[in-house]
């Protein structure tokens, strides 16, 4: 009787109007499902490598607010915390519920956002986790960060260049926070941000494959061409190496994941160009960890006593911090395949029991109240 008498004396435009909101707000639910993805996959049976490392922590309910696709663009692919971030968390037991950001317009992501305190309302996740980006709303982090007992936690993956246009205004926002920056703890000290946790990348475990067999490349490197990496291309090249390179702005283009790890495998030295891509500074990225956990033997332009923290130069991996010391070495290990193969063995080991995102998200849960089993 009363939404009789109401749309009685409403005109048409308002009747529209009002027809368009009693049909969304009685579709909310059945929409808000379809926007949350469930997914709940049990560990591959394929790898031997999965049954090495455990799960000491209870499996949570993770709301997930991370692109699937680089750029949000599906013809670019699939993104590297897809396959490594939110593979692992599945693959480690735990409920997973993503939220999809795949786009940039701009009423798509106001839309989610609103969606997003009711989704953590409705499904009581116990941590929302999230790579800190800008289409998130700030007020609605703060609020569920402050009002619910849903843990917020973000990784801040740039923070080497990013700390001071980004990282400093989002982090305070979040229950915890991620960096892979070391040099970036002082700065959250600075401004007051006490819960931040250091973790390096990692490798995902859960997609070891056999070896491909005899090496195809002599040298190879797998990423973006920005930055001084060209020109470091063309120094080895002019020095006689003979370089495949992979990525965009390379000639190649970019590769599948597969493809990717086959090369890495195929490769007798994979070079992992380390400058980030706006400073041009030298940091530890995640192909300082897929490579030695595929079985590629490495030589990384990291941060000398960065790298030395994760592996053994010499024994598990291979450093340089010259393209004069880079060339020397290429042509030393390009000579010596034995040792080669010892130290890609061995960094592969190492790799699997101190560098896994399984331990990496272990330890991150934990740190932030999680019980173990």
């Amino acid at each position: 009787m009363i939404r009789q008498w109401i749309t009685e004396r409403m005109n048409p435009l308002q009747r529209r109007v009002y027809a368009f909101a009693d049909r969304w707000h009685r579709n909310y639910d059945r929409v808000l499902a379809r926007e949350l993805e469930l997914t709940w996959l049990p560990p591959p049976r394929h790898s031997p490598s999965t049954q090495i490392i455990k799960n000491p922590v209870r499996p949570l309910r993770i709301l997930y607010l991370v692109r699937r696709y680089v750029d949000a663009k599906p013809r670019r692919g699939v993104g590297y915390s897809e396959y490594n971030f939110f593979a692992s968390l599945v693959n480690m037991g735990h409920a997973m519920m993503r939220l999809s950001f795949e786009t940039r317009a701009r009423p798509r992501r106001q839309a989610i956002n609103s969606m997003l305190r009711d989704a953590v309302t409705m499904y009581r996740p116990d941590v929302l986790f999230t790579i800190a980006r800008d289409d998130l709303d700030m007020d609605v982090i703060r609020d569920i960060s402050t009002h619910t007992e849903t843990v917020t936690l973000a990784w801040f993956v740039d923070d080497d260049w990013r700390f001071e246009s980004h990282s400093q205004y989002w982090a305070p926002l979040f229950n915890w926070v991620v960096t892979n920056a070391k040099s970036a703890l002082p700065r959250y000290d600075a401004i007051g941000c006490c819960n931040v946790i250091h973790q390096y990348f990692a490798w995902n475990h859960f997609l070891a494959r056999k070896g491909e067999g005899a090496p195809r490349y002599d040298v190879s490197f797998v990423g973006s061409a920005h930055g001084i990496r060209g020109e470091i291309i063309r120094d080895l090249r002019r020095h006689g190496i003979d370089v495949a390179t992979w990525g965009s702005g390379w000639r190649n283009g970019r590769l599948s994941l597969l493809e990717m790890i086959r090369v890495f495998q195929q490769s007798k030295i994979n070079l992992n160009l380390s400058a980030a891509s706006v400073s041009g500074v030298n940091e530890v990225k995640g192909r300082d960890f897929e490579i030695p956990g595929h079985r590629g033997f490495m030589i990384t332009g990291a941060p000398k006593d960065e790298i030395s923290e994760c592996y053994r130069i010499g024994e598990e991996i291979e450093h340089y911090e010259s393209v004069t010391e880079l060339v020397d070495k290429i042509r030393y290990y390009l000579e010596q395949e034995e040792e080669r193969a010892a130290i890609a063995h061995a960094g592969h080991r190492r790799t699997l029991e101190d560098h896994t995102y399984a331990k990496r998200f272990n330890d991150i849960f934990r740190t932030i109240g999680f019980s173990d089993q």
